[in-house]
């Protein structure tokens, strides 16, 4: 015997019952996780508007700001001994005045021009690539797509002055070896006060960096961000660094290759291949001889106040600054990325030393023992290896400084971009304080051309800024922040509340829902319900 109308429609009402219960559930259990996003996000808003008052300076100190934080906020610092603008210590400073002698690029037509001459190889190309130059422009090369070949091709043998300037959008997929901006320099040759921005280079062949594959000239005050992915001597400011100088110098690009792979130079090599003032901050990937800083250094090498932030990965002799090193001293230097092999000799700061090289890694330089529990991979033969572990506690507490060593606590206070530290122990934060204190330096609004000296300065062109106001130029600095902070977090509330609006709107359609078959379902009960009393009385 079947069942009757009533009773199937019962039974279907009692499951889309179910179904409602279980559709409420779920609207419920997405409210909660929408509530405690938004107690998070309102957590995390919170904590960074309190952790950055945290680091803001008494009154008297303006350590942790820097030149680029002042200038984004409208503000200069000029010297009051040579009248000239200050744009940082050590890393990007201010160009020097431009050789009189020198050819002047002053437009991206004149710039294309001159680079079709370089690549012409004849007699006018190896004449031009002799040339002084001195860049008056940006340039931006995103337009010419995909190269196949270096930017520069010849062997570069004259000067390039960039004056602060970038080159950007460099984009090159090839098969070839010497693959960079410029392809080779020689010994002649010097590359200064440039900027690359955006760069991406992939080669199969070996010697290639950002700047330059194969370096044999100066490079000085240069910085580049992007990708560079070669075969080996694979670089990300230069490829193959040989007997000469690189100072002042960054860069912030992944890094990929197999063999002598670095995060700013793949293989240095030499007695006058010295590197000073530089850095490096992009992930590092290879298979041997990898390094966060220099993938492979020989040959009475130096290595002086460097570091290396990125993460390095590889097989064998991997080290978070350098991956195989032989006859190299390296002082004030340090790593903090993260360090992981499967073959041997993976270190924190260095992965082999090769044996009998006389190595000296003094006690000025560290890695973080929080981040990598090795410090050396190998270490053989005469090799000196002194460089510390510590923990990060140690390194921000200062323990280190105070046994001599040299202050790295300002990108690990901050975690703006890493800047290399002054001498004597002194940050340049504090020592751009100490300029700012004694006079040597002044901060100047609204000075876009400056010719006078800055105690001078008169009428409303110019305006000297007394060092004591630090405080309201930390307000000023961090307003785009905190703006950039509360934005970022309303429109995430903004989000939030709109999903939770449109929940509501769900669960408050099936309440009316949910009612409507409660009561349908509670009518064609009382009409079971009723049935089955009559049936009962009928047979009774």
């Amino acid at each position: 015997m079947g069942i009757s109308s009533n009773q199937a429609r019962f039974l279907s009402l009692t499951s889309r019952q179910v179904d409602l219960e279980y559709r409420m559930q779920r609207i419920c259990q997405r409210r909660l996780r929408l509530s405690s996003e938004l107690e998070n996000v309102a957590t995390q808003y919170n904590n960074s508007i309190s952790n950055r008052k945290l680091f803001v300076p008494t009154q008297s100190s303006l350590q942790g700001i820097t030149f680029a934080n002042l200038a984004e906020i409208g503000y200069k610092v000029i010297n009051n001994t040579t009248n000239n603008f200050v744009n940082g210590f050590g890393v990007m400073n201010a160009p020097a005045a431009a050789d009189p002698t020198a050819v002047t690029i002053n437009s991206q037509e004149d710039f294309m021009n001159l680079v079709a001459v370089m690549n012409g190889g004849d007699a006018a190309a190896t004449a031009a690539l002799a040339g002084k130059y001195v860049l008056n422009c940006d340039i931006d090369l995103s337009s010419l797509g995909t190269l196949n070949t270096s930017f520069i091709n010849g062997n570069f043998t004259g000067a390039f002055d960039g004056q602060g300037h970038t080159i950007s959008g460099l984009s090159i997929n090839s098969t070839q070896s010497n693959v960079g901006l410029f392809s080779r320099t020689s010994t002649s040759a010097s590359i200064s006060n440039l900027s690359l921005a955006n760069v991406n280079i992939t080669t199969t062949g070996s010697s290639v960096g950002a700047l330059v594959g194969s370096n044999y000239g100066k490079v000085d005050n240069v910085a580049a961000e992007g990708k560079v992915s070669g075969y080996d001597s694979v670089g990300g400011l230069i490829g193959y660094n040989y007997n000469n100088t690189v100072k002042n110098s960054y860069a912030n690009v992944d890094v990929n290759g197999n063999y002598q792979v670095g995060g700013f130079i793949g293989y240095n090599s030499q007695a006058n291949a010295d590197i000073t003032n530089c850095y490096a901050m992009g992930d590092v990937k290879g298979n041997t001889s990898v390094g966060g800083f220099v993938g492979r250094s020989f040959d009475n090498a130096t290595i002086t106040n460097a570091y290396a932030t990125g993460n390095v990965s590889g097989i064998s002799d991997v080290g978070g600054f350098i991956g195989k090193m032989g006859w190299v001293n390296i002082t004030n230097s340090y790593a903090t990325g993260e360090v992981s092999g499967t073959g041997s000799h993976i270190g924190g700061f260095s992965g082999e030393t090769w044996s009998d090289s006389g190595s000296v890694v003094d006690s000025t330089c560290f890695w973080n023992t929080d981040i990598n529990t090795v410090g050396v991979g190998s270490k053989l033969g005469t090799a000196i290896f002194n460089a510390q572990g510590l923990t990060t506690s140690q390194i921000a507490n200062n323990n280190y400084i105070s046994n001599g060593g040299w202050d790295p606590t300002v990108w690990d206070l901050t975690g703006d971009t890493p800047t290399l530290m002054g001498t004597n122990n002194q940050d340049y934060g504090s020592l751009l304080e100490e300029y700012l204190r004694n006079g040597t330096y002044s901060l100047v609004r609204d000075a876009d051309v400056y010719t006078q000296s800055p105690m001078s300065i008169g009428g409303s062109d110019y305006e000297v800024i007394d060092w004591r106001t630090v405080p309201q130029l930390y307000d000023e600095l961090f307003k785009g922040d905190d703006a950039s902070a509360e934005n970022k977090y309303e429109n995430t509330v903004t989000r939030i509340n709109s999903q939770d609006k449109k929940l509501q709107l769900e669960q408050a359609s099936i309440e009316v829902e949910y009612k409507a078959v409660s009561s349908e379902k509670e009518a064609v009960k009382k009409i079971l319900d009723t049935n089955s009393q009559t049936s009962f009385k009928y047979f009774s």
